[in-house]
């Protein structure tokens, strides 16, 4: 447990607004005094938020609270420090099923905050969810030894790159995928992957795991994502290689949807 002495006992005025099918409830507003902070960020505010909806809704969420912010009552912002989930952040219905997400956001502020604000405003972050998820394979065969080519999914362009190296005294096949948008518009937004894996695939048609995964992503001077890179490392294979395979959960209809609460009552 976090040694952290509450100084005062939160307010519990619970107030709730609507974002898309989700009904979120600001529980109750405290102050707490968290000495694994630095000496300036030790007195913070703890605010405890609440997400329900059908537990087929709650399992299309990303994120409860994308880039939250918060500021006093003359509009000055406090720091955001953390997002933390207590012991009871999960609420079930009657059938058994997740109803409702439970959790705290951390904010920072100069001590004299505490004694010039009695409350906050502008409580403001997004939900980041999804409509379908698929599971996504492409494979890249190997042609006469030649290096597999590149294939275009939809609104990717996957191109992979095979290179032998040694590492402390150990021969591997390092196998980098280089993914990049096939229109000029960029990678498309309401398309989100995740859990991207890249396998071997042996001499006996086998997909082999790697050992050893790392990612890169490029951006342009707007902060745009441009391209991304997957690099993995397998054991060299005793025989030749038949190709390479890319494994991903295919998030599509993706949505943000943002809510906002005001005037939220200080201890």
């Amino acid at each position: 447990m976090l040694p952290m002495l509450a100084m005062l006992p939160p307010v519990e005025r619970p107030q709730a607004v609507e974002a898309g099918p989700y009904h979120l409830e600001v529980e109750s507003v405290g102050q707490v005094l968290d000495f694994t902070r630095p000496v300036e960020e030790r007195l913070g505010t703890v605010i405890d938020l609440a997400v329900s909806a059908e537990g087929e809704e709650l399992g299309k969420l990303l994120e409860v609270a994308h880039n939250p912010t918060v500021c006093d009552e003359s509009g000055n912002g406090l720091a955001f420090q953390q997002i933390r989930y207590p012991e009871n952040s999960t609420a079930t219905d009657g059938k058994g099923k997740v109803s409702k997400i439970r959790l705290q956001l951390w904010f920072a502020a100069p001590r004299t905050f505490y004694g010039e604000n009695s409350c906050l405003r502008d409580l403001k972050a997004s939900l980041l969810r999804y409509e379908k998820r698929e599971t996504v394979w492409m494979d890249f065969l190997s042609v006469a030894g030649e290096e597999p080519g590149g294939q275009t999914y939809e609104s990717l362009r996957i191109k992979p790159r095979l290179r032998r190296t040694e590492e402390r005294g150990r021969r591997l096949l390092e196998v980098t995928l280089d993914i990049r948008p096939a229109r000029e518009s960029g990678f498309d937004p309401s398309v989100h992957w995740m859990n991207e894996q890249v396998e071997l695939i042996d001499a006996q048609g086998v997909a082999v795991q790697a050992i050893a995964t790392a990612r890169t992503y490029e951006y342009d001077g707007e902060g745009k994502m441009t391209g991304r890179k997957i690099t993995a490392q397998f054991t060299e294979p005793k025989g030749a290689a038949r190709g390479v395979r890319f494994r991903a959960e295919r998030l599509s209809g993706m949505e943000t949807l943002e809510y906002k609460f005001e005037y939220l009552p200080l201890p």
